[in-house]
Order: structure tokens, then sequence, then C-alpha cells
């Protein structure tokens, strides 16, 4: 149920995931194989925008107290 219950910007973990995915540039294979924590964690790394890694460090936040941050992104099934 945490997956789907909205933040306070009204939009739920899948949401700002698949959000976050869209605007990645990060290979689909890649995509593939790196969990939650991996993904969000590498686009915090690559982010010099602090509206944006703080946006990230919520989400991350949010996969750990919903426990899937060490699910891939392929079994939430945010990617094909």
């Amino acid at each position: 149920a945490r997956l789907l219950d909205a933040n306070g910007e009204g939009k739920s973990l899948l949401d700002n995931l698949k959000e976050l995915i869209g605007t990645s540039d990060i290979d689909s294979e890649d995509l593939k194989n790196l969990s939650i924590v991996a993904l969000v964690t590498k686009l915090m790394v690559n982010s010099d925008d602090p509206d944006r890694r703080s946006t990230l460090s919520r989400v991350l936040d949010l996969a750990k107290m919903a426990g899937v941050e060490n699910q891939t992104p392929k079994n939430l099934g945010l990617i094909e």
C-alpha cells in the first residue's frame, strides 16, 4: 500500500520513480539491473540541482519505508 501512498506533492512512489526513470539518461540495460537504491543514488550523484537531489532523497526514503529499495524498476513494473 505504501507504494501508492501519495507524498507531499500528491504523487505516489511509483509515479515519482517512473518520472525519474523517464528523465534520466541511464541506459535501459542498466535500469534492468540496478536496484532502486542504486538507481536513485546514481541519479543523485549525477545531479547538480539541489531541488532534484532533495526530491531523489525523499523518493529514496519512501522506497526504504515501503521496503522496495532493493527491487529493480522491472520488478516493480516501471519498465518493460
